[in-house]
């Protein structure tokens, strides 16, 4: 028996061979294009990521140049930077 007390042999009889054939190829190309579209959801959620991920360092090398600056007008706030390397180049 299958999900709703119906057995294989019913759905044989009442649908055929040939249409749960269709049906088969009809669900397998949805999922096809379902796993597509994940991947490419994936690889475009990925892509943003890694833009992200060079922003921020970008970002991070200007914070450090104007802490380094700070430093170099203001070498007593150094003392407070929390361990920053040293400011060179």
């Amino acid at each position: 028996m299958l999900h709703g007390g119906i057995s294989k042999e019913k759905i044989l009889e009442l649908w055929g061979v040939k249409e749960l054939l269709k049906i088969e190829r009809k669900l397998e190309r949805a999922l096809s294009r379902a796993r597509q579209k994940k991947t490419q959801v994936l690889l475009q959620r990925l892509e943003e990521l890694r833009k992200m991920e060079h922003d921020l360092g970008e970002e991070n090398k200007q914070m450090q140049i104007e802490v380094c600056a700070s430093s170099f007008f203001f070498p007593q706030s150094r003392s407070h930077s929390g361990g920053l390397t040293d400011c060179v180049s």
